[in-house]
């Protein structure tokens, strides 16, 4: 039988101790601190997505609002008045702006349109239009236009004076834009602006 000396027992004691203690530190830095870590990342990717989710749940909000007022803005502009003649009865239309000129006071000494400018959804006509008349007269043509001519729009307004000689009448100059329906679509008669 063998016989164990009582200082080697010690450290054969210390030795698997010492082994202990490794595998106990081994075991903690290859299992619990990466479970630590992991859970550490899941619980800073569940607040992340906490935070995605909030800001996603506003932004549908915001999105749900602007869907609603666009659905309200295309509704009030389908409702509107304004519907485009064929860009053909631009004749017709000079003819009309000479006359509500007239009635408002103004004379007309000159009237000429250029060159239409087509666009996808309609033709734009610029017309110049000169002559005299009283700022008064002039405000009236511009209220009458306005009124009776929702396709016309004035892009400039030049009115001159001599005020050495207060009798004398000015002159002025409209800058006129009017929106017709483009070439392809005349043959349908007036286009509906809100489609």
């Amino acid at each position: 039988m063998s016989t164990v000396q009582p200082g080697s027992t010690r450290r054969i004691d210390a030795i698997g101790a010492g082994v202990c203690l490794g595998l106990l530190t081994l075991a903690y830095f290859a299992a619990v601190v990466p479970a630590i870590s992991s859970k550490s990342r899941a619980a800073s990717q569940q607040n992340e997505r906490a935070g995605i989710l909030r800001r996603d749940s506003a932004n549908q909000g915001e999105l749900r609002l602007a869907q609603a007022a666009q659905h309200q803005n295309e509704s009030a502009i389908a409702s509107l008045p304004v519907k485009l003649r064929p860009a053909s009865v631009v004749n017709s239309q000079l003819a009309m702006l000479v006359e509500l000129a007239r009635a408002a006071g103004l004379n007309v000494g000159d009237m000429t349109p250029e060159a239409p400018v087509v666009a996808k959804r309609f033709v734009s006509t610029p017309i110049k239009l000169r002559g005299t008349g009283t700022y008064l007269a002039a405000m009236r043509f511009l209220n009458d236009v306005h009124d009776r001519c929702a396709d016309t729009g004035v892009t400039g307004l030049v009115m001159i004076s001599d005020a050495s000689t207060p009798e004398s009448v000015p002159s002025f100059r409209f800058d006129l834009e009017w929106y017709a329906a483009p070439a392809d679509r005349d043959a349908l008669g007036s286009v509906d602006l809100s489609k």
